[in-house]
């Protein structure tokens, strides 16, 4: 590894020890949480299959994925207005305080619960 600098090699030499220690950690808290087959049969894999893709690329139909994503646009629409439609009243379904305002206040459903804001000051500004 010439090509590598004593700072490119003492994060690599890190790298690879922060690697071996995790082992034991994992291992244990996959198998206490009954996960051991999961990580073998699925993430192991799927590992290596996104790898791979990553590397190879994948093959994209942009025509079809095009017409897919028109389909999904239509269909967005077509909810939006039933919604409005249900609600009574156009509103920026994303705004969940808007939402709550609608669902809860002019549609009356149950459920709603009235939090209280609490100003607390963000962690970097302790």
């Amino acid at each position: 590894m010439g090509f590598l600098s004593d700072a490119g090699k003492k994060i690599m030499g890190y790298e690879a020890y922060i690697s071996r220690e995790s082992i034991q950690p994992l291992s244990d808290k996959l198998t206490e949480l009954e996960m051991m087959d999961l990580y073998r049969e699925i993430e192991i894999p799927t590992m290596f299959a996104l790898h791979d893709m990553e590397v190879r690329g994948i093959h994209v139909d942009s025509k079809a994925l095009k017409e897919y994503g028109d389909q999904l646009v239509g269909r967005i629409e077509e909810l939006q207005e039933s919604i409005y439609k249900e609600a009574g009243e156009e509103f920026n379904i994303n705004s969940p305080k808007q939402l709550g305002v609608v669902l809860f206040d002019h549609m009356k459903l149950e459920g709603a619960k009235k939090r209280q804001r609490l100003d607390i000051p963000p962690v970097w500004k302790c």
